[in-house]
């Protein structure tokens, strides 16, 4: 891979994969536009990673689905209860606060995820990774403007944000967790992703969802499947083999932080795409934003490849 160390390729796979996450939002729009109902792609999301990651597995490496009976009964529970979770208490939030405002704190998880791979994996709690973190935070209340928000906040609703943000922290020590186990991202990724959607089957399931894409493709011709090609390969498969690459490389806290990328990749779709407005303070923002991450990558990219100290059995999870 060139003159880059793990590093650098680390970092990059990082920020492209947040890049590709930040279309998220953008797709939701775009099949929300298109007639599809909100369970609907919620239940198809999910979906979408499971077939691809199972071919892939399939295809390339088919004994990475036999894990032990206890690691898969953890991810069984982390589909069930943290994926699924993160997704309930997002909902809730967002029917009781702006969306700048879940934003903000949900990507407050990066100081719980601090905290929890100190414990379970000794990473250091440094003055640098506070600064950034701070500054970010800063450059994300402008981009997302939250100074315009008038009142004061819901109480419950903050309470979602804030524990949709611990769910994510723990989520993501847990995938950390596996890797350092020998599980193999695409594994994880179809495990939590299985167990995730088993709830969201019962909701809607498989013939609803194809049904309903069936329906919408007679009204709108090939554009929905164009929608929905973009949806699968960019903020679902394109990011998701992109954050697993990453995580095998960096420390969590670090992939956390090239995710601030996220709502300036959606900022400047919503302008582009959307008809959104962008402001001066959004630019400002995203400038803020982009100094600390760049410094930040270039800062460990000259770290050597044996930087990363991770215990190979955390003590902390008794598994």
């Amino acid at each position: 891979m060139g003159n880059l160390n793990k590093n650098s390729w680390g970092f990059i796979f990082a920020l492209i994969s947040a890049v590709f996450w930040g279309t998220y939002g953008t797709f939701l729009k775009l099949m929300g536009d298109a007639g599809f109902k909100g369970m609907t792609i919620a239940a198809m999301s999910p979906t979408i990673v499971i077939s691809f990651f199972l071919a892939k597995i399939l295809f390339n490496q088919p004994k990475a689905l036999f894990i032990s009976k206890k690691i898969l009964a953890l991810i069984a529970l982390h589909g069930i209860f943290i994926t699924s979770g993160i997704t309930f208490c997002y909902v809730q939030a967002v029917s009781a606060l702006p969306v700048g405002i879940v934003s903000i704190i949900s990507f407050c998880h990066i100081i719980f995820l601090m905290i929890t791979t100190r414990i379970v994996f000794g990473y250091q709690i440094t003055r640098k990774k506070v600064a950034v973190i701070l500054i970010v935070l800063v450059g994300l209340s402008l981009v997302l403007e939250v100074y315009q928000v008038a009142g004061s906040l819901n109480l419950a609703g903050v309470m979602w944000a804030a524990l949709g943000a611990l769910l994510v922290a723990l989520g993501a020590t847990l995938f950390k967790y596996y890797l350092t186990r020998g599980i193999e991202a695409t594994a994880v990724f179809f495990y939590t992703n299985f167990f995730a959607a088993l709830t969201l089957w019962c909701a809607t399931p498989l013939w609803e969802i194809a049904r309903e894409t069936v329906q919408l493709t007679s009204v709108h011709g090939y554009r929905v499947w164009l929608i929905l090609l973009g949806f699968a390969l960019l903020p679902l498969v394109g990011s998701y083999l992109l954050y697993g690459k990453a995580y095998e490389r960096i420390e969590p806290t670090y992939v956390s932080l090239m995710y601030s990328l996220d709502p300036v990749t959606a900022t400047i779709l919503g302008f582009l795409l959307l008809d959104q407005n962008l402001h001066v303070m959004q630019l400002i923002g995203m400038g803020i934003i982009l100094l600390p991450v760049c410094y930040i990558q270039y800062m460990e990219g000259k770290e050597p490849d044996g930087g990363e100290k991770i215990t190979d059995h955390p003590p902390s999870v008794g598994v």
